[in-house]
């Protein structure tokens, strides 16, 4: 009776460390994916910001609002 007890635990550790991996790989593969987006969409907005950008001294006109933002869905995050 012992023996399976002892059994039984070690599956159950088994079974909460994979799972505890398996929530971990999730998690990094999110926050990789904002990273990745966020480095994006800096790169895409940069062009449009340089555009607006007058010589110092300058009575340039206004080209506000630069950039708009793209949205962050659910398959940006977890593919």
């Amino acid at each position: 009776m012992d023996n399976y007890s002892r059994i039984n635990k070690k599956g159950q550790v088994a079974l909460e460390v994979s799972m505890a991996f398996g929530a971990t790989v999730l998690l990094l593969v999110g926050i990789v994916s904002i990273w990745s987006w966020y480095n994006n969409d800096i790169a895409k907005r940069q062009p449009a910001y340089n555009a607006t950008r007058e010589e110092a001294g300058s009575s340039g006109s206004e080209h506000w609002p630069v950039y708009t933002p793209v949205p962050l869905n659910e398959a940006d995050v977890l593919p």
